[in-house]
């Protein structure tokens, strides 16, 4: 993988994300084997100024096809719910 910040950037948002790299290449319209070169710590393929520029534009889509929840959101009993609404403000 180069060392450049965007390299590392794209692996932190599809490691955190867990986004698979077969949604990055297709949201890009490029192949799996771009992006796998693009995070192989052994190639020195650092992706164009286009490509980057349609990872920042695409960015909200990639995330939304992440495999793990982002917050944990604790369960709220539906009696609690309904007192609320109830409560004036």
């Amino acid at each position: 993988m180069g060392c450049g910040n965007n390299v590392r950037k794209l692996k932190s948002i599809i490691e955190v994300f867990k986004v698979p790299r077969a949604e990055v290449a297709t949201r890009m319209k490029t192949s799996a084997a771009y992006i796998t070169r693009l995070l192989n710590p052994n190639d020195r393929l650092e992706g164009s100024p286009q490509f980057w520029i349609g990872i920042e534009k695409a960015l909200g889509c990639i995330v939304d096809h992440r495999r793990l929840q982002v917050f944990e959101v604790e369960r709220i009993p539906a009696e609690t719910i309904e007192r609320l609404k109830q409560t004036p403000q």
